[in-house]
């Protein structure tokens, strides 16, 4: 993981990166929802 400097330098990320990160945020809210662990898929 980046820390926030670097973050800062490098900018905002780009659309497909962006839309990458929130399909797996997404994806990891459905699984805890569905009480399922990462180590289940």
């Amino acid at each position: 993981m980046i820390d926030f400097d670097t973050y800062i330098k490098m900018g905002e990320p780009g659309g497909k990166e962006r839309a990458e990160a929130w399909k797996t945020a997404i994806d990891i809210v459905a699984t805890s929802q569905k009480g399922l662990s990462m180590t289940d898929m």
